[in-house]
């Protein structure tokens, strides 16, 4: 029954128009995300703590769902020099 949760997730994401990603409010959270995640990395780094892990999976989950639906919206053209974002997407990637 799980898998075909999961299946139904990738389905729509296959079929989902991703225009969104260009937005300011996408691009803004993913900008919030990464200043987060700095933060976060200079307190972990005198704080121990337990809960970490899970925040560092958190983090992680977002940043793989921006790779993947950027990815699935410009295909190969991510990686291209023609791209004007190739800098960025490489650091992405």
């Amino acid at each position: 029954l799980r898998v075909f949760r999961a299946l139904r997730i990738v389905r729509v994401l296959l079929e989902a128009d991703l225009s969104w990603t260009e937005e300011p409010r996408f691009q803004t959270f993913i900008g919030t995300v990464i200043g987060l995640n700095s933060i976060l990395m200079g307190l972990e780094t005198d704080i121990d703590w337990v809960g970490w892990f899970y925040l560092e999976q958190i983090l992680l989950t977002i940043y793989t769902f921006e790779l993947v639906v950027l990815l699935k919206r410009f295909g190969l053209y991510f990686f291209s020099c023609n791209n004007p974002d190739i800098g960025w997407n490489m650091l992405d990637a």
